[in-house]
């Protein structure tokens, strides 16, 4: 994995990191000079790293699309009632609900209907077929009373790829379809779904949408409508993951399965730091950049700190560490310098004969 790639780096980083928080304390290499101090994580820092995002982007084309009334076409079901004629409307004395009472408009976007023959149905909506079949009708029956309505939409759809639960076809009806509906109707698959990528092809070019940010923006996601052969991908998240090491419950390696994931909450993933033996105010980021990692330290020992924990992001292969305490590193210490000696009891004189 990408993060493992990062790891012979760190022991480095650490040391050089460590050794400049506890300097008051131990002696400093003499190649101290040359690591990278420890970041201080301030507010002001928090603002340049992290600024305001941006309303989201959406092409102009998509923005200024309106759909127009919906107009019929080959494969719609309709069912057509001429009043006080169930002959015509339920053929064969069929109930409604059996299917055959359905005319369905052909591939050819035509429609038969007794007495009427064919007629032309596609690209009409259903007021209009309710007049044509009328006129038509008036021929043979004295004030016909047609209704028309559409029983199933068939004949226009966008498609749903990538990581959705449900992918596949969603119709178009005579109400408008918002970006929104059709991604709640696929049903996300939060698991592997990388929302910050949905990609939206249309007459054959592809618009790339941060679907989250615009998901959080009132209305702007439901005013974004879809048309007829829309395809939408939602992309798989990438492999991001970062490492959370030392004096914490669990120490290891945890996937970024949201967008934003702030230091406090991989802290927590991890279990929390070892009351017993971490350092609040040694809590440091690692962060992969060129020409050389940067170290950010966090102090959480007070409740500003902590506030300012929660609002530092991660990045994909970031490792968190947390420092042991200043009497957790000196035991650690000596013991390294003391190695432990088996003691024999002293001899009882009385053992001696």
């Amino acid at each position: 994995m990408r993060i493992l790639k990062f790891y012979s780096q760190i022991p480095i980083v650490l040391a050089s990191a460590l050794a400049l928080q506890a300097c008051s304390s131990w002696p400093s290499s003499a190649g101290a000079d040359t690591t990278p101090a420890p970041i201080p994580v301030t507010l002001a820092l928090l603002q340049t790293m992290q600024p305001d995002e941006p309303e989201p982007g959406i092409p102009l084309a998509l923005r200024d699309f309106k759909p127009e009334s919906y107009t019929l076409g080959p494969g719609d079901n309709l069912f057509i009632t001429v009043w006080d004629y169930p002959e015509l409307t339920l053929p064969g004395g069929d109930s409604p609900g059996s299917g055959h009472n359905l005319r369905v408009i052909n591939q050819e976007g035509m429609l038969f209907f007794p007495f009427v023959g064919s007629l032309q149905a596609e690209g009409v909506t259903e007021q209009a077929l309710k007049q044509r079949l009328t006129r038509r009708l008036e021929r043979f029956i004295d004030k016909p009373q047609v209704d028309v309505r559409v029983a199933a939409y068939k004949s226009r759809w966008v498609t749903l790829q990538g990581a959705f639960k449900q992918p596949g076809e969603v119709a178009i009806t005579h109400k408008p379809l918002p970006l929104s509906q059709a991604v709640e109707r696929g049903q996300v698959d939060r698991s592997r779904a990388d929302t910050s990528r949905l990609k939206l092809t249309r007459d054959g070019a592809t618009y790339t949408i941060d679907y989250e940010r615009l998901a959080r923006t009132p209305d702007a996601a439901d005013e974004l409508y879809l048309q007829h052969g829309d395809r939408i991908y939602l992309a798989e998240q990438p492999v991001r993951e970062l490492a959370v090491l030392g004096e914490v419950t669990s120490p290891g390696i945890i996937p970024l399965t949201n967008r934003k994931t702030s230091a406090a909450q991989a802290l927590a993933i991890a279990g929390g730091p070892d009351a017993a033996t971490a350092d609040p105010a040694g809590v440091f980021v690692i962060r992969k950049e060129q020409p050389e990692a940067k170290v950010y330290q966090l102090d959480v020992s007070n409740a500003a700190g902590a506030a300012l924990m929660s609002q530092f992001q991660m990045r994909s292969d970031d490792v968190l560490y947390v420092a042991a305490n200043s009497s957790t590193r000196l035991a650690r210490m000596l013991k390294t310098l003391l190695p432990e000696r088996k003691i024999e009891s002293p001899v009882e004189t009385s053992d001696i004969e």
